[in-house]
C-alpha cells in the first residue's frame, strides 16, 4: 500500500507534455520548497493515498499555457517506463503567460507552490468535502506558522511518561526535530531542540526511541548508512 512521498513541479517546455522526462524541467527553486516539504511531512502522518488501491506515491504538478490560467486536468494515459508500472499521478495545470515567465526565472513563491499543490489535491484526489476542507485549513496553518509548523514522528510511551519526536523543516529545508516529554497528567517535563540535520541523516539517525524514568535514548536505524552513528542520550530534568 503506497502512501503520497512527494509531490514534484515542472514547466512545461513544448506542446508534448506525454514525455514529463524529455518536454519539461523542474521549475522550483530550493528556496520555495520549504512549505510544500511541511505538507508532505503533515499528510505523511495522516497518510494520504492518491488512489485507493494505493499504486502511486508521487504527484506530478506541470505547468502549462495551453490550459487556462486555474484550471487543471488529470493526465491519465502515461508512458511506462522500463516495463514497469507507472508510480505517479499527473496534472495539468494552467498559467499565465506572466506565471510562466516567473517559473522559468525561479520567481515564484513557496506560498504559491503550496496553494497548486493543494489546489490540485483537492480538486482530484479528495471525493469528501470534509476532506478538502481539512487540507485547506492544514495549508493555511502551514502559511501561519513557517518554521515553527511541525507534526508528530515517532511516540514511546510507559507506565509513567510519554516521549514524541516532532519533526518541523526549516527554510533551507533542514530537519528541525523537538523531543517533548510529558508526564501522565499531559504536563511538560522536557521540551528540547535537537541538531538540524538533512533529511537523509535524520531518517538514519532517528531509528528506535526508549524511555525510562530518567533518560530518552534514540537509537539509529540498523542499515549501513547509520552504521557510524552513534545513540542519543537525553536525561529527563526533574
Amino acid at each position: 500500500m503506497a502512501y503520497l512521498k512527494d509531490i514534484r513541479f515542472f514547466r512545461e517546455r513544448g506542446a508534448d507534455h506525454l514525455d514529463i522526462r524529455r518536454d519539461c524541467e523542474h521549475c522550483t527553486a530550493k528556496g520555495s520548497l520549504a512549505p510544500t516539504e511541511r505538507l508532505l511531512w503533515a499528510l505523511r502522518e495522516k497518510p494520504f493515498q492518491l488512489d485507493p488501491d494505493g499504486k502511486y506515491d508521487h504527484l506530478y504538478l506541470n505547468f502549462t499555457t495551453r490550459l487556462q490560467e486555474g484550471q487543471s486536468q488529470w493526465i491519465a494515459e502515461l508512458p511506462v517506463y522500463s516495463g514497469q508500472s507507472n508510480w505517479y499521478r499527473y496534472i495539468d495545470i494552467g498559467v499565465s503567460e506572466e506565471e510562466d515567465r516567473a517559473l522559468q526565472y525561479g520567481a515564484e513563491s513557496g506560498e504559491w507552490y503550496l496553494r497548486q499543490a493543494v489546489g490540485a489535491l483537492t480538486a482530484h484526489f479528495c471525493r469528501e468535502e470534509a476532506d478538502k476542507a481539512a487540507l485547506v485549513g492544514l495549508q493555511e496553518e502551514i502559511l501561519q506558522k513557517g518554521e515553527d509548523f511541525e507534526v508528530p514522528y515517532k511516540t514511546k510511551e510507559s507506565a509513567a511518561l510519554r516521549a514524541c519526536l516532532w519533526v518541523g523543516i526549516a527554510d533551507d529545508l533542514r530537519i528541525c526535530p523537538r523531543l517533548r516529554v510529558t508526564n501522565q497528567a499531559g504536563e511538560a517535563v522536557l521540551d528540547k531542540k535537537m541538531p538540524r540535520l538533512p533529511s537523509f541523516d535524520f531518517a538514519d539517525q532517528y531509528g528506535t526511541i526508549l524511555l525510562s524514568k530518567k533518560r530518552v535514548t534514540i537509537r539509529p536505524r540498523r542499515n549501513v548508512f547509520a552504521q557510524r552513528m552513534q545513540e542519543i542520550y537525553i536525561d529527563i530534568e526533574k
